[in-house]
């Protein structure tokens, strides 16, 4: 059976109401659903779903004001090596839509991001967060302070046992230096 990403909105009665379906064609898995007002008053979804070469690719829609349709076709947001999982998607104050994922190939899971304006959505070139030290970091997601970066917290494997990082991400592509948050011999995991 294929999975259908949908858009609903919650009736008066406290029920769910099927919208419009997001997702399009036959996909087998769809995962990690996220969404995020544009300045525009649209909301973006972005999502992860197995294509049919086997790689996980990230996914984006665009969805009309009040969230009553689905806008365009949607977009591919990755297609390099490796699958792409676990997006967060948010908007900045400046109107810059952000998406930051996990890569995974070669047994190595690293952290990347994207950001994009515009109507459409101009989106810049992938930008490499983290690579990937000790085996892995894992399962990003995005803050955003008064500078004009995204801030990107992280789980890794970097010394040995879980710890959270967090790194600053600036439009034009540099990336600082990540800094501990948490960082003891304890599991400290899932920057949510």
């Amino acid at each position: 059976k294929a999975d259908r990403l949908r858009l609903a909105e919650l009736g008066e009665s406290g029920k769910l109401k099927s919208v419009d379906t997001i997702s399009v064609g036959e996909i087998t898995n769809i995962t990690q659903p996220v969404l995020t007002r544009l300045s525009s008053g649209r909301h973006l979804c972005v999502w992860s779903q197995l294509e049919s070469d086997g790689q996980w690719d990230l996914m984006a829609r665009l969805i009309g004001r009040r969230g009553k349709a689905a806008l365009a076709k949607p977009i591919r947001l990755t297609a390099g090596g490796g699958n792409d999982i676990f997006p967060d998607v948010g908007t900045d104050r400046h109107g810059r839509v952000w998406v930051t994922w996990q890569n995974h190939e070669g047994n190595v899971a690293r952290v990347f991001a994207c950001h994009g304006s515009g109507d459409p959505i101009e989106w810049s070139n992938p930008i490499r967060v983290t690579e990937g030290e000790g085996g892995g970091d894992w399962k990003p997601r995005l803050a955003f302070g008064k500078e004009e970066e995204a801030l990107i917290v992280f789980d890794s494997y970097r010394t040995g046992d879980f710890d959270l990082y967090l790194t600053r991400v600036s439009p034009d592509g540099s990336v600082r230096e990540p800094i501990a948050l948490a960082q003891t011999d304890r599991y400290e995991a899932r920057g949510e």
